[in-house]
């Protein structure tokens, strides 16, 4: 090999070397960051737990079928659109107003 050869080898060598050092302490050095996005969310009197329970309980009124149940407690079934054919059933205590209990009723044949 001439000297020619080796010095462009050397110089290719030497250009990686320092190509590849500043893209490791690039990477070495990164600082990790954090973004937080904010957003702001206007609740509305439908969003309370309360008000959310007297509307199920209005959508109940509207019901297929009323029936004590033991413990002082009543079955009621409504149908309610949202469910894709299944009927509610809700458990209410004995002033048919708190609601002890709500779910589709899978077994329920009118």
């Amino acid at each position: 090999m001439n000297i020619r050869a080796i010095i462009n080898n050397v110089s290719c060598f030497v250009l990686i070397l320092i190509l590849s050092f500043i893209f490791l302490t690039n990477t070495v050095s990164a600082e990790t960051r954090t973004f937080i996005k904010e957003y702001t969310y206007q609740a509305s009197e439908y969003d309370s737990k309360v008000t959310c329970r007297l509307l199920a309980l209005e959508q109940v009124k509207r019901l297929l079928l009323e029936e004590p149940q033991e413990n002082n407690r009543f079955r009621f079934w409504g149908s309610i659109p949202e469910l894709e054919g299944y009927v509610l059933r809700v458990i209410t205590l004995s002033d048919k107003k708190t609601i002890h209990n709500a779910f589709p009723d899978r077994r329920f044949k009118p």
